[in-house]
């Protein structure tokens, strides 16, 4: 067992993200550092590939989709996931994503 000293908003976002994820914060932040996120090299960029990208932005709308409070309850759900769809083709078209 460790501890961490964070602010109230840093560990309500780590939660936030490790919850839209199914996984606890503490797996949220090792995988934060397995991946390299979290380095001892600054200057360490970490490129994600465009499988991964796209599995996040996937993540993401699916998150989005179940959200009744963005679907009125499902009302709305295709008129959502259409916008969400055309906003990840032009995110898909437009943005320079390395693909190693």
């Amino acid at each position: 067992m460790r501890s961490l000293r964070l602010t109230d908003a840093t560990w309500s976002k780590i939660g936030e993200i490790a919850q839209s994820r199914g996984i606890t914060r503490a797996d949220l932040i090792e995988d934060l550092v397995e991946t390299g996120i979290i380095s001892q090299n600054p200057g360490l960029k970490i490129y994600l590939t465009r499988s991964q990208i796209l599995a996040e932005i996937e993540q993401v709308m699916n998150s989005i989709l179940e959200d009744p409070n963005v679907t009125r309850k499902g009302k709305d759900k295709g008129a959502v996931k259409r916008t969400l769809e055309a906003l990840q083709k032009s995110f898909c078209l437009r943005s320079e994503i390395r693909t190693d």
